[in-house]
This record gives C-alpha cells, structure tokens and sequence, in this order.
C-alpha cells in the first residue's frame, strides 16, 4: 500500500509538473501580452547619444487604447521636445491578419505619410530603434526555438531564438534573426540582441527596471530601455515616466485627423 501511494504522488506530482511546462510559442505569446492594459498613457524621455558621447533629448508622449479583440492596439505618440520637432506624431493601428496601419504626421509639412510595412526597419526619427522595433513584432511573424535558459545578472531568464517566418518579415524588419531573453517569472524582456541579414550581431536592446503596473493580471512595463548600434557606435535611451492605465481613453484619439491637429 505505501509503495502504491509512493507511486500515485510521484505520478502526480510529475504531471503538475509537465502541466507547468510552457512551450516556446506560449512563452512568446506571454511576453507579447505581458504590457496590453486596457489603456495607457506615459511620457518618455528619449536621450540619444552618438559614437562620441555626444547626447539630445527628446521627450515625447505614449498614449494607446486596446482593441475590442484583447489583442491589437491603437497606439499615438506625440513630440513634445524640442522645439524644432514638437508636434511630430506617430499613429499606429494594428491587425492581426495583415499589415499595420501607420502615418507619420510631420508639422513642417502639415499633413502625414503613411508608413509602409517594408518601413520598419528604417530608423525611427533619427533613433536606434527602426519604425519595427517601436511598433513591435507580431508573434506569429517569426519562428521560434528555445535554446534553454540563462542567468543574467542573477535574472533567470528563457532564450529563444526568433528568425523570420517568411521573407516578407525579413524584408520588412531587416532582421535575419533575434535572441531573446526573457525572465522566467514575469515573462518582460530583459534583452534581445538583433541580427542584420547576413546574419551579424546589428543591436543589442537592454531592459530595466520592470514595474507592475496591474497586479490583478499581471501587467508590466519596462522603465528604461536602452538600444545600441554595433554598426555605427550610437546608442538610445528611452525611460518611461507617468505611467497611468486603465483611465478611459477614447477612441477618437487614434485617427489621422487628431494626429494632423499636432500638439
């Protein structure tokens, strides 16, 4: 009897186990939700830093509305610093089954441009993040594998390796490739190193500072995020600041007509 009740708790116990058990594509979808409140709003200061050292400020506004669905998002970001570029706008609509809707409202011209999805990899204003990695991947877009886990700087992470899932995302992206690392608890990005399309390191994204935002479903933010170029030497910060959520933002923002009204 007590072999047989030995057995009946090591065979349960295994099977808690196996259940917890997360697959590559489950990670992936967890770190692609772990950020996707209700709604949202946030400054940013963005400091941009050439080979040399030498450093601009930009600060900008983040507000963004989830979509009925639970999955897509409208998401508008604002220049309000310096002088020479407030105004500038960004507006995003996501799809799921297609491509993004995104327009680039520039003052100087008075009237946006509709960005085109083999736009993402170009420079965001001047950045180090390309138009991509501020929109952000959809998951289904790359492949993955799971190369096990890691520990940086005494964070338990996943990594994952993600290549493009057709050569349209290669094109659009630029990427041949890109490791993730993950933290195992919370599922937040702690890095993510980008690989141009003959297959060498580009840029490398470092995470800090993760915040809970929503504890009832687990929602966080990263505070600061720092991109950099291993091409060209330059470097970007961007620090999150104000963070509100779920305060009833409306729809009406996130259209070309209120990009077009500037700040």
């Amino acid at each position: 009897m007590k072999i047989s009740i030995l057995a009946i708790l090591i065979a349960f116990a295994s099977s808690a186990a196996f259940a917890e058990e997360l697959s590559v594509l489950e990670i992936m979808e967890r770190n692609y939700q772990v950020n996707r409140t209700r709604d949202r709003c946030n400054e940013v200061t963005m400091e941009m830093y050439s080979k040399h050292g030498k450093k601009r400020v930009r600060k900008l506004k983040t507000t963004a509305l989830l979509m009925k669905d639970g999955v897509n998002e409208k998401r508008l970001l604002r220049f309000l610093y310096p002088p020479d570029i407030k105004g500038t706008g960004f507006l995003v609509i996501e799809h799921s089954e297609g491509d993004d809707d995104m327009w680039l409202y520039l003052p100087t011209l008075r009237k946006s441009r509709r960005k085109l999805a083999s736009n993402k990899k170009d420079s965001f204003l001047g950045t180090e993040f390309s138009y991509g990695d501020i929109v952000g991947p959809k998951v289904e877009e790359y492949e993955y594998r799971q190369m096990g886990e890691e520990q940086i700087d005494g964070i338990s992470c996943y990594v994952i390796e993600a290549v493009p899932a057709s050569k349209d995302i290669l094109r659009d992206y630029g990427y041949s490739k890109r490791i993730n690392y993950i933290k195992t608890d919370n599922f937040t990005t702690v890095k993510a190193i980008f690989f141009d399309k003959y297959g060498k390191p580009l840029k490398t994204l470092s995470c800090f500072d993760p915040v809970e935002v929503d504890s009832e479903n687990h929602k966080w933010f990263i505070k600061r995020r720092e991109m950099v170029n291993h091409k060209n030497g330059r470097r970007t910060i961007l620090e999150l600041e104000k963070i509100q959520i779920n305060i009833g933002i409306k729809e009406d923002l996130f259209t070309v007509r209120y990009l077009e009204r500037g700040i």
